[in-house]
Order: structure tokens, then sequence, then C-alpha cells
């Protein structure tokens, strides 16, 4: 069975033998986990990122449409579809990019938690203990659940303006 539990991950396959690297084993594995968690941290950034690139295309979008549609023009009856179909795809795009790198998230954290093992402190998982057992009672709900609100409300909102249109 693999180290780490029924996961299937071999987790000991991912460090080399101590003696190989001697007294610098320790300094090196404690570099290796600061650029690990470095990168992380810049999957969340990038998350970020995307995270307002869809939202500010999706209220282009929106905006778009209002003036198409709104204001009466020629081009009302392709747009009064075409640009909610637009958004509904943006949508449905967002979640799934939102639900990858969730993943990848959680991959990174998971492999955090192992070197941690190897460290003196093991801040990650200490600190999802107390985000799991806040003293407010309150149950922790994960980022990503949150996230995907967004998307699906605008999804849900182009989805009534096609719906609209073809009535």
């Amino acid at each position: 069975m693999a180290a780490g539990g029924s996961s299937g991950v071999d987790w000991d396959s991912g460090f080399a033998p101590e003696d190989r690297f001697g007294s610098e084993y320790s300094k090196l594995l404690l570099e290796q986990y600061k650029l690990y968690v470095d990168s992380s941290s810049k999957v969340s950034d990038r998350r970020g990122t995307t995270q307002t690139f869809f939202l500010s295309a999706n209220t282009l979008l929106a905006t778009v449409y209002g003036l198409a549609v709104g204001g009466g023009s020629a081009s009302a009856s392709a747009g009064s579809w075409m640009i909610p179909l637009a958004g509904v795809m943006l949508s449905l795009s967002w979640v799934l990019l939102i639900q990858s790198y969730s993943s990848l998230n959680s991959a990174k954290f998971r492999v955090i938690e192992h070197v941690e093992q190897r460290l003196p402190a093991q801040l990650f998982t200490l600190e999802w203990q107390v985000i799991k057992h806040s003293a407010s009672g309150r149950r922790y709900v994960p980022l990503n659940r949150i996230e995907r609100l967004i998307p699906l409300t605008f999804a849900v909102f182009f989805a009534g303006l096609i719906a609209h249109a073809l009535i």
C-alpha cells in the first residue's frame, strides 16, 4: 500500500533518500518546499485574474445586449439570441475553468501537506484544521462552491434572455 493512505499515490516515491544528499537534505527540501508553495500561490493569482476576465467579459456582453436590443436597432433580432448564447458559452467555460483550478489547487495542497510531514511545522495542515473546527461553529464553505455561483447566475440570466428572444 502507498504511503499516505489509500489514494493510490506512493508519496515516498517523490522523495530521494536522505543519505543521497547528506547534510544538505533538509536545506534542499526546505528550498523546494518554498518554491512549490510559491507556485501554488501563482496558480491562485492566475485563478483570480481568470475570474476578473470572465466577470468583465460577461458584464460587457450584458451591456452590449442592452445597447443592441434596448435601443431598438436593426440588429436586435440577431443580437437578441446570439449575444446571450455567447454569454451562456462563456459562463459554462468559466465554470469548467473554476473546476480545473480547484483540482489543481487541491493537488498542490495535498503535496504541500505531505512535504510538511518532513518539516518541523505543518502550517498548512494546521490552518485547515483551524478552518474546519472554527470557534464560530459555522461550517466552512469551500471557495470554489461560492465562485461557481457567479458564472451560473450569468448562465441563467443569458439563458433567460435567449428564451425571451425565442418566444
